[in-house]
């Protein structure tokens, strides 16, 4: 609140969630996304966070806790969550509907990894009167969701089109595979894999450091740095 406060960035909250199991804190970002900042004792799990950034570790952000869905029915985007997709629907506050998906789920979506907690939450929110939404600044593209192995991107792309929808071939991105479709809410959903991952090309340690382009776009570095806004790490700004 006092960052938010001395950046002179408006906000809403603190507000709790589920009885109170979770405080947030709701704030646009520069392109009018809204974004929310939540206070869970999971996050004393997360070993996630930067040690030399301007914010002290014990005040840091832990990694990405989860995504809302904003539909004006849940019905029907409940149905693919739970049985295309292997979500489990634990809670219920007010028009927010929470769906959670764990190592253990038979589709097994989501694996955490270690120093990795959170992010295997998906809320819906109920909204019949909203506007529909258009793709542009302000706006989520699409949500990925990740799997382990290419075997179950394949099963769960047969699931989705068993329930009547469409979806994409697989499709290669050099660091992953991905399968795309539309919920029925219109929400873009992308199955993504896991492997080959992001040290195909780049040592572990050196990745974010500088921009590593998959073969196909190497012919077009130049064009792209020069629209890209620069990205300078925390050690590098003194």
């Amino acid at each position: 609140m006092a960052r938010l406060k001395d950046k002179k960035i408006d906000f809403q909250g603190p507000y709790g969630r589920f009885d109170n199991d979770e405080q947030i804190l709701s704030f646009k970002d520069s392109d009018g996304l809204e974004v929310d900042l939540v206070a869970h004792e999971s996050a004393i799990y997360n070993t996630l966070n930067a040690s030399d950034g301007p914010i002290p570790v014990k005040y840091a952000i832990r990694g990405f806790y989860s995504i809302t869905l904003s539909v004006e029915g849940y019905e029907r985007t409940d149905t693919i969550l739970r049985n295309e997709l292997g979500f489990l629907r634990t809670k219920q506050d007010n028009n927010r509907f929470r769906y959670e998906i764990h190592e253990t789920s038979n589709t097994n979506i989501i694996k955490e990894e270690e120093g990795i907690v959170g992010a295997h939450i998906v809320d819906i929110l109920c909204l019949p009167n909203a506007q529909q939404a258009s793709i542009g600044i302000g706006s989520v593209h699409h949500v990925a969701l990740r799997t382990p192995t290419f075997k179950q991107q394949e099963h769960l792309r047969d699931n989705i089109i068993k329930a009547g929808l469409n979806a994409t071939l697989v499709i290669y991105r050099y660091y992953f595979h991905s399968v795309y479709f539309r919920e029925p809410g219109g929400i873009l959903f992308e199955i993504a894999t896991n492997p080959p991952g992001f040290t195909v090309d780049e040592k572990r340690k050196e990745l974010g450091s500088h921009l590593v382009l998959p073969p196909w776009l190497e012919s077009a570095r130049k064009d792209i740095q020069k629209t890209l806004t620069p990205v300078r790490l925390p050690s590098e700004r003194n």
